[in-house]
């Protein structure tokens, strides 16, 4: 047919126009190879059916464009901007804000009430199925996914997807550990730019943990959404009340020729089974009495440095309760998958719990990584919601959709900045 084409246009003096229909077939051929291979390969979304019209669009066959890293923010995680940022009113991060800083929830209905981590998030924020699609959502928006609801995220959802999105996972119970099936999935999507999950040691096997698509996502401090709610909010205006007041109390300048103090917190520790067989010499921090949340934390802010060991996960809510209040916690984490916490910092890897010999080692604590870092010697910027958002952004690079809780709606951090930046609440 295209030698009859060439043959008639070359008659007519139109040899031009048919090397350009020509080109453009080859072009279709192109296209429709391309389409056929990631059919093949499992690799097209099950949302894109071409063969329905028998036409295929090619804005479906076109590869997604990633555009290029821009310079990531620094007003969030920088401690120069703390008094701006908490005089307006911090968000302060909790195991629940992944529900309230993301642009979108998956739904957590689930007859355990303990597990109903977003319940009460606005209607507008619910990840459902429009007309059995969810073409509706933007590119790089972010999606937060408890982990009980990652599954049937995996099932429901994944197959649909047709543009570009981050996912953010945890949980503020413990849950079992994710089937790697549902990861490999997760990960291997090539509409998932980034997954960021709590506990990775948990729930991502080391051969995963490789892969530039997954990242550390933040616990945060106590927060629940069921019967313990009242409690939890008591702890929390607790937790407010003796941070404003360390922070005004952080103000004193520091004399040059003064060495930086090594005081160790040991507080109550939950007596989990994987800390009962932990022996801490030189005290009996497992039967320490249980002090009031007021009481706790104002005895943590006079100290230094807090023992921290895991319980029943590496993460808990002592890392970010002591951060946010200048003290350094004294951790068992891996740094390969808590890196999120390295500029806080903390102490990974202890495995001696001997009080006196950590005394010696905090005292020669290297004073030029102390020389610095926020007042108390600790970044304090990492209790607030904001600066995890530039965190999730740093690793993704480049600008993402968020959620305005004041506003009720879709947002980018920048525009926040701005907003912050002119005082405005």
């Amino acid at each position: 047919m295209l030698r009859r084409l060439l043959h008639f246009c070359h008659r007519r003096g139109t040899l031009l126009l048919a090397v350009v229909v020509f080109l453009w077939h080859i072009y279709d051929l192109q296209q429709f190879d391309q389409w056929a291979t990631e059919l093949l390969q499992g690799q097209y979304d099950r949302g894109h059916r071409p063969w329905d019209s028998h036409v295929l669009l090619r804005e479906q066959l076109q590869p997604t464009i990633i555009l290029p890293p821009s310079e990531p923010l620094r007003y969030f995680s920088n401690p120069e901007n703390l008094d701006k940022l908490i005089s307006l009113g911090p968000h302060f991060l909790t195991t629940v804000s992944g529900c309230r800083m993301a642009r979108w929830v998956y739904p957590t209905t689930t007859r355990k009430n303990r597990y109903r981590d977003c319940q009460g998030a606005p209607k507008d924020k619910m990840l459902v199925p429009r007309h059995r699609t969810f073409d509706y959502l933007r590119p790089f928006d972010t999606i937060y996914v408890t982990i009980q609801k990652l599954p049937s995220f995996v099932e429901t959802v994944l197959p649909f997807l047709q543009t570009d999105v981050v996912i953010m996972s945890g949980q503020v119970y413990k849950m079992p550990s994710l089937e790697d099936s549902v990861v490999h999935r997760l990960i291997h999507h090539p509409r998932i730019v980034r997954w960021f999950c709590q506990n990775l040691d948990i729930h991502v096997q080391p051969q995963r943990h490789n892969s530039s698509k997954v990242s550390p996502f933040p616990y945060g401090l106590k927060e629940t959404t069921h019967k313990h709610h009242a409690t939890d909010q008591e702890a929390l205006q607790a937790y407010r009340d003796v941070f404003f007041r360390s922070l005004r109390s952080s103000r004193r300048p520091r004399v040059r020729s003064e060495q930086p103090s090594c005081k160790i917190f040991v507080g109550y520790l939950h007596p989990w089974p994987e800390r009962v067989s932990k022996k801490i010499p030189g005290t009996d921090a497992l039967a320490l009495p249980q002090l009031k949340p007021v009481d706790y934390y104002q005895q943590l802010s006079r100290h230094d440095f807090v023992l921290s060991p895991n319980g029943d996960r590496p993460e808990c809510y002592r890392h970010y309760e002591a951060l946010g209040l200048g003290v350094i916690p004294i951790t068992e984490l891996d740094r390969a998958y808590y890196g999120h916490l390295q500029d806080g910092p903390v102490i990974y890897e202890t495995t001696d719990w001997n009080i006196t010999h950590l005394e010696g080692f905090c005292c020669k604590w290297n004073v030029e990584q102390r020389r610095g870092l926020s007042l108390g010697g600790t970044v304090r910027n990492m209790i607030l919601e904001e600066y995890w958002m530039e965190y999730v952004e740093g690793q993704v690079g480049m600008s993402l959709q968020w959620w305005d809780r004041e506003r009720n709606c879709s947002t980018t951090l920048r525009e926040l900045t701005v907003k912050i930046a002119n005082g405005q609440q």
